[in-house]
């Protein structure tokens, strides 16, 4: 491994603050592409291992375990490693001690979560294995993988487990949706049929909203439907009553808010050209004080959407997924002729930047993972099972500031302006 790709791991490790879910997951997911290609793996993680510094060790055991848990054979090697002759450093060797009993339990691989009963019948469990915002892309492999055993649309059950996230729910709604299908819903235990029903997962499958969609509780909003009604300033307000009540965000950080929100939402119809609704789910958690938000459509996606554009600049080229997917979070990207300012998702980047955040755009075979790292944008790209239309999940840490008054002074003039329009003197 080059000693530049080794300092950019080891300054992801030790950014200073505690990574997130999405980024821990992301460079697990790294290491254990990386790993398989070198003649003697179990060196080049001993090297990183040796260059950490202490600061470092918390973030580095949550990765390290992801990666000792699915990658074969590691462990045994880390061992070895660690006896006197080793390749482990003495000072380190407590740590990957710590490494080794904490990622004993991980699992290689999970249970399937796609079963084919008698008769036909395709069982979809929802756990946190597929639901929450790391594991989406294996929601969109275990909703493909339905839709490649033919089911029959009566006889698909959800079985919801003990625990579920809220970015799941909303995937599975949009998928359901797009199929005019409604499942038979099974619930673990009551905990886990009172919150789908505070969530409104129910009445999402069932395609029956009340006209006022109101907060599940305190830090939620519930699953929204995105419909060709949707007044997107009034969804984004809904999310911003739930901000307000943990982090008071001032007057202009939460007009910016409110206009970003709502321009996500907008999307749905401005680029996707749904022909079912798509649905929005926002959960703050209180604990960690970290705010979730997701929207998941069944449109064109992405991908499409810039191969049908009538501007020259796209429907000119033959983008792939991956690329369609990271130019849209460029800015003034947009595969819209008329007064569309592809701010959006420029946008959402560059704020989770700054907020130490995460955030994942799927369309397509492809989805792009970002999170601030020193203030920029980090992202990565990887292939996904087929998602006809969009899914934009955002994790944003509520203990760290919105500064979207920076994103915005970052933005390129729009075109047929410059500089001396704005002089008034």
């Amino acid at each position: 491994m080059s000693p530049a790709r080794m300092q950019a791991i080891v300054e992801l490790l030790d950014s200073g603050y505690a990574l997130d879910p999405g980024a821990v997951r992301m460079i697990a997911d790294w290491w254990l592409e990386l790993l398989p290609t070198f003649e003697h793996p179990e060196r080049v993680f001993c090297e990183m291992v040796n260059q950490l510094s202490e600061s470092a060790l918390a973030n580095a055991l949550l990765v390290g375990r992801l990666v000792v848990g699915e990658f074969p054979g590691l462990p045994g090697a880390l061992r070895r490693a660690c006896k006197r002759a080793g390749k482990i450093r003495p000072r380190r060797r407590a740590f990957v001690s710590d490494l080794l009993s904490s990622g004993a339990a991980v699992s290689v691989s999970a249970p399937s979560i796609v079963e084919v009963k008698r008769e036909g019948e395709v069982v979809l469990t929802l756990t946190p294995d597929n639901t929450r915002f790391q594991d989406i892309p294996r929601l969109f492999a275990d909703l493909h993988d339905i839709d490649q055993k033919g089911f029959n649309q009566r006889q698909l059950k959800i079985a919801v487990g003990d625990f579920v996230y809220a970015s799941g729910l909303a995937i599975v709604a949009a998928w359901c949706a797009a199929r005019s299908t409604l499942p038979s819903v099974d619930f673990a235990d009551k905990k886990a049929e009172e919150y789908c029903r505070r969530i409104g997962f129910s009445e999402a499958l069932g395609g029956s909203f009340p006209e006022l969609v109101t907060r599940g509780d305190d830090w939620s909003l519930r699953l929204t439907p995105i419909v060709k009604t949707t007044i997107p300033e009034r969804t984004a307000s809904q999310m911003l009553e739930i901000l307000d009540v943990f982090v008071a965000p001032s007057r202009d950080v939460r007009n910016a808010l409110a206009v970003l929100l709502g321009e996500l939402v907008e999307n749905v119809h401005r680029h996707a050209e749904p022909k079912y609704p798509g649905f929005v789910v926002a959960q703050v958690y209180p604990n960690r004080l970290k705010l979730g938000i997701t929207i998941a459509d069944s449109g064109i996606g992405i991908p499409a959407s810039f191969h049908k554009s009538p501007l020259p600049q796209y429907s000119a080229r033959s983008l792939s997924d991956a690329a369609a997917v990271e130019e849209a979070i460029r800015p003034l990207v947009t595969s819209k002729p008329n007064n569309h300012s592809g701010y959006g998702l420029y946008v959402l980047a560059e704020l989770i930047a700054r907020n130490h955040g995460s955030f994942i755009i799927g369309s397509g075979t492809a989805m792009l993972a970002g999170y601030g790292r020193k203030g920029r944008l980090e992202t990565e790209s990887r292939a996904i099972a087929p998602w006809r239309g969009t899914v934009v999940a955002t994790i944003i840490d509520l203990k760290q500031p919105l500064p979207l008054d920076e994103v915005y002074t970052t933005l390129p003039m729009p075109r047929g302006f410059n500089a001396d329009d704005f002089d008034l003197e």
